[in-house]
């Protein structure tokens, strides 16, 4: 099934891990397009219909965000963000639920499951441009801070709480290879 999801940026051409990639989820293929043209300047953009696949691209390409609708064929927005959120290989991507529903329980279901954040249709352009660079550019940050930690002796580090099982093993092979 991976060689279904040969996954190309916008002029057809391999990722670039250099530039941050962004997984747009979008059943109507209009606003995918919208969205994908207010961000195809800064960014590399995946797509998928349906969350099924979005799952998938999002498994097999590991992007930087995931900007997703909430209710979708197949597999809605909020039962890949949960599954995105519970995988330790995708558990780190921020996540932008876009959608008409306005509804506080919507909302609450949506946030509850990990999403980052949560905009109401139709939405300005601008405004998500803002909402995707500042979400990058936090974990951007954060990667640094955890690098800068971790070139440092991990002797001097405590160890992880174990509900972050990814930096437990990553502490438990750099120990072992010291």
């Amino acid at each position: 099934e991976a060689a279904e999801y040969d996954v190309r940026n916008e002029t057809g051409k391999e990722i670039d891990k250099d530039i941050p990639a962004i997984l747009i989820v979008e059943d109507n293929m209009d606003l995918r397009n919208y969205i994908s043209g207010n961000l195809s300047g800064h960014y590399q953009i995946l797509e998928a219909e349906n969350g099924e696949k979005g799952l998938n691209i999002a498994i097999e390409n590991i992007p930087d965000l995931v900007i997703s609708d909430l209710m979708m064929p197949e597999m809605g927005g909020v039962e890949m963000c949960e599954r995105l959120k519970k995988d330790s290989r995708t558990n780190h991507i921020p996540l932008i639920m876009l959608t008409a529903r306005a509804d506080r329980e919507s909302k609450l279901e949506s946030l509850e499951t990990g999403t980052d954040d949560y905009i109401i249709k139709p939405f300005d352009a601008e405004e998500l441009q803002v909402r995707v660079k500042n979400l990058i550019e936090q974990r951007k940050k954060l990667r640094e801070h955890y690098r800068k930690e971790f070139l440092t002796d991990p002797a001097d580090h405590e160890i992880p709480p174990p509900e972050d099982e990814f930096l437990v093993r990553f502490m438990d092979c750099a120990k072992k290879h010291l």
